[in-house]
């Protein structure tokens, strides 16, 4: 979806308004290079590298046409069929998952940023915030008082997901329970 919109920029528009689409562009898919390892930082060069990579490698968009034809072709039963409209669902499902977990890292990114420039507390602590620490920071003087927990947390910090909770262990806990 976000290639073909960035191709019909690329087709459709010149000069000025090419680089205001561009930039429209640019804040709605600000996150498209984010990773689960954090945020990643695009701009307009970045962009114009894409199309031109994008329009070297653009193969028709007869996808979906050749996959019809191959099911006509191979006679594939209405069960087999089906199985591959769930595996095509479940593909489009999984990719606007993961689009909106990089948006949130991005997101994430913002904040942690804000509250870093308004409580000097370092970003490089303030990811080790957790869910369960939403209950502890009621303002942003909150966030100060934690920092020493968030120091700990960046010495060694175990983060294990249960049905009930988060349970966070810090490595000297871990240590003496694999002792």
């Amino acid at each position: 979806k976000e290639e073909k919109q960035l191709l019909k920029i690329d087709k459709n528009f010149k000069g000025k308004e090419r680089k205001n689409k561009l930039e429209d562009h640019l804040k709605k898919y600000f996150w498209i290079m984010n990773s689960y390892a954090g945020p990643a930082r695009i701009n307009i060069d970045f962009l114009e590298k894409r199309i031109k990579n994008l329009s070297r490698s653009r193969k028709s968009d007869s996808s979906s046409l050749k996959k019809k034809g191959l099911i006509k072709k191979l006679k594939l039963s209405q069960k087999t069929v089906k199985l591959i409209e769930i595996a095509d669902f479940t593909t489009i499902f999984q990719d606007e998952r993961k689009a909106n977990i990089l948006k949130a890292i991005g997101y994430f990114d913002r904040i942690i940023k804000e509250v870093n420039r308004r409580t000097r507390v370092a970003k490089k602590y303030l990811y080790y915030f957790s869910i369960n620490d939403l209950e502890l920071i009621k303002s942003l003087s909150d966030f100060r008082k934690a920092e020493g927990m968030f120091r700990e947390r960046a010495r060694g910090v175990y983060f294990f997901f249960l049905i009930d909770g988060l349970e966070i262990m810090l490595e000297k806990i871990m240590a003496r329970l694999l002792n």
